[in-house]
């Protein structure tokens, strides 16, 4: 869901970390069935949003240092650092290092 979250918004903000969200307000992706809104509050973009196929809700903040943290569908929290790669989910578990091919997650 993590990536769904991160993959639902494109590039317009100046800043190049906050530059994948593509407009503010209410959007819809009929594909996933997910509809969130984007609001940005000073150098942080926030990402709610609610999955209208499983009524799941899930939310990420965006940080211009490249950070992040949310919740995901389950209500697990997570965190991570575009500019390392570095994710982890404290419900799961799950730890990722590095980017591109060298990424591993356990």
């Amino acid at each position: 869901m993590k990536k769904t979250i991160v993959g639902l918004v494109a590039a317009v903000l100046m800043h190049p970390v906050l530059a994948q969200y593509p407009s503010y307000g209410n959007h819809y992706d009929p594909q996933t069935g997910n509809s969130y809104t984007v609001q940005r509050y000073g150098n942080e973009v926030q990402v709610q949003g609610y999955n209208y196929n499983n009524g799941s809700m899930w939310n990420q903040t965006q940080r211009a240092d490249g950070s992040y943290s949310g919740r995901d569908a389950q209500g697990n929290y997570y965190s991570g650092d575009h500019s390392t790669g570095f994710y982890q989910n404290y419900g799961t578990g799950r730890t990722c290092f590095g980017q591109g091919a060298t990424r591993v997650c356990n």
